[in-house]
């Protein structure tokens, strides 16, 4: 069982560039998320660094919830603005950042619109002011390189559901230089960074899941831009305005909106069409409250409770998207009339 356990954590540190023994093998992306924020903060603060947290507005609930939680634990949290695209303001964040933090958290792939951020950048201008940075790279990982040595962070976490593994794996890198204590007590597993019995049969599927990723990691990724390319040069025909177009984005992910029409209607309509999309955040589906993510990116209530998230993967094809913009072609006067 060791064994398998260290073959899929050597696997899952080949997808993102890194060595086994600076993985820790987590129940969950989320879990791996607050481990490292709040791991990261704590020691950070501990060695004399201000009780102050910068986290980007845009960020997925797991890193609003660890925010959440250092503020409990005394921390000042502070938001980093975003652009219209959701790219981070790196001239307004660059006057945040000289104030001084113990930890900067930023996503390296946003999880509803899917734009990119300048993690590297990021990391440089909290370097000059000694602060750590936190990158939640769970929508990246599997869709496009990473190398957090690269990026310059002290902590990234990543999750094996998103590039085909089982959910309830995830994995947390920490840079050596970076050691952090548990936040839960109990056992001494993952050199007593993250306690508990390891998901051995889990980690091996994560492990496969990871390394079949590493071997195929460009051509999926070309694979899955091709497609969501080819729904986003119709989805305006049918009176559709795809969010976040004008940057870069990671390949799977489109998030359009119907003006007019809540999400939650498309999504359902959708479903009796048999196509499984999103209202948001898959993790909060069924939600009718606006998207803060889309709320931090200057669209108004009515229209961030508008927008649907598409995201393909390697079973998709052409024909997929074809016919899911012939459904479209079909519900939305329906819709429309009934909004």
């Amino acid at each position: 069982a060791r064994d398998l356990v260290e073959t899929g954590r050597r696997q899952l540190a080949a997808l993102i560039a890194a060595e086994a023994d600076e993985l820790v093998l987590t129940g969950s992306g989320t879990e791996a998320v607050a481990l490292g924020m709040i791991g990261l903060a704590r020691a950070a603060a501990a060695a004399g660094a201000p009780r102050r947290v910068l986290v980007l507005a845009t960020e997925h609930p797991a890193g609003a919830g660890a925010a959440a939680a250092l503020a409990r634990d005394g921390f000042a949290v502070s938001w980093l603005a975003v652009n219209r695209w959701g790219q981070i303001d790196l001239d307004a964040a660059r006057a945040s950042i000289a104030g001084g933090a113990a930890l900067i958290s930023a996503s390296a792939a946003n999880h509803e619109v899917g734009t990119l951020q300048p993690i590297a950048e990021l990391a440089a201008l909290a370097a000059d002011v000694g602060a750590a940075v936190f990158c939640d790279a769970v929508a990246a990982a599997g869709k496009r390189p990473l190398n957090p040595r690269e990026l310059g962070v002290a902590g990234l976490a990543i999750s094996a559901h998103k590039f085909g593994g089982p959910p309830g794996v995830g994995a947390l890198w920490l840079d050596p230089s970076h050691p952090i204590e548990a936040v839960v007590g109990g056992g001494h597993q993952e050199r007593d960074r993250r306690p508990g019995t390891e998901n051995v049969l889990g980690i091996c599927a994560a492990g496969a899941a990871a390394a079949a990723s590493t071997d195929h990691l460009e051509r999926a990724e070309a694979a899955a831009r091709a497609l969501t390319s080819r729904l986003e040069e119709q989805l305006p025909e049918l009176g559709c305005e795809v969010i976040g177009a004008d940057v870069p984005r990671v390949g799977n992910t489109t998030c359009f909106r119907v003006p007019g029409v809540l999400a939650e209607t498309v999504v359902q309509a959708l479903d009796l069409a048999g196509f499984a999309v999103s209202a948001g955040a898959a993790c909060t589906s069924g939600r009718l409250e606006p998207s803060p993510v889309l709320l931090a990116m200057g669209l108004d209530e009515a229209a961030a409770t508008e927008a649907v998230r598409v995201s393909v993967g390697p079973g998709n094809q052409e024909g997929d998207i074809d016919a899911l913009l012939e459904a479209l072609s079909t519900l939305l006067p329906r819709v429309r009339r009934h909004s």
